[in-house]
């Protein structure tokens, strides 16, 4: 389902996508009609500014976390379900799993 082949990361953040977008997440086939296309560098930037918004303006993590040592996880889905979820892997670090339509 996830593979390095189909990956992205920035400083802080990991992104996995799912093998139905293929290797280029601007020209994705088109799922049951709906275009699947992403903006990666839109998505990058996004997740940094929150992630940075977060960690350094409100202080929700401390010095040293595991925030500093591993970058979050973002999971690609490619699916119409209009659900983002959010939680952890391993309880080691944040993940967020989206699909386009979010």
């Amino acid at each position: 389902k996830w593979s390095y082949n189909r990956m992205a990361y920035t400083d802080n953040f990991v992104i996995f996508w799912e093998k139905g977008f293929g290797n280029d997440l601007s020209n994705p086939p088109q799922l049951e009609g709906h275009n699947m296309k992403v903006d990666l560098l839109n998505l990058t930037e996004k997740l940094e500014s929150f992630y940075h918004f977060f960690r350094d303006t409100l202080k929700f993590s401390k010095p040293g976390s595991k925030c500093y040592k591993y970058r979050m996880m973002v999971m690609l889905n490619y699916s119409l379900e209009g659900t983002a979820y959010g939680g952890d892997y391993d309880g080691e670090i944040g993940a967020l799993w989206i699909a386009p339509n979010r």
